[in-house]
């Protein structure tokens, strides 16, 4: 008995970075006689996807703001399902970009020779520098 339909659940998610949400597959018919799935990240760089032993349902692990389609597919490849996935930044952090060719300069205001990378706070905001 081939499989007919799968079902995801949740058909979206909205995560921060470096956070993580478990979505659950549903094969019908429930007499399907061959119910493995095969899941996917159309967008690794945004949204991995980590199946689980049973491969019913799969970790999604956040990486990187942006957009990612996971796709989990019936063991014939003839039915799928999929979730849009959006990575947003963490709350309370902004990214900021520093131009590698501006010059730097240190707490004081003195020239700097050395490139700053971290998380600086400043009036009670984060902001994530890369």
């Amino acid at each position: 008995i081939p499989v007919s339909e799968i079902r995801l659940n949740p058909a979206t998610l909205t995560l921060d970075e470096g956070a993580s949400e478990v979505l659950v597959a549903t094969v019908l018919p429930d007499n399907a006689t061959d119910k493995s799935l095969k899941w996917s990240s159309d967008n690794e760089t945004v949204a991995k996807v980590v199946p689980s032993n049973d491969g019913v349902s799969a970790q999604v692990q956040a990486v990187s703001a942006g957009d990612a389609v996971i796709t989990v597919t019936s063991a014939d490849g003839l039915v799928s399902a999929t979730c849009m996935v959006t990575v947003q930044l963490a709350q309370g952090l902004m990214e900021i970009h520093l131009d590698q060719t501006a010059p730097m300069y240190d707490v004081l205001g003195r020239p700097a020779n050395k490139h700053y990378r971290g998380v600086v706070i400043q009036r009670g905001q984060g902001y994530l520098l890369r």
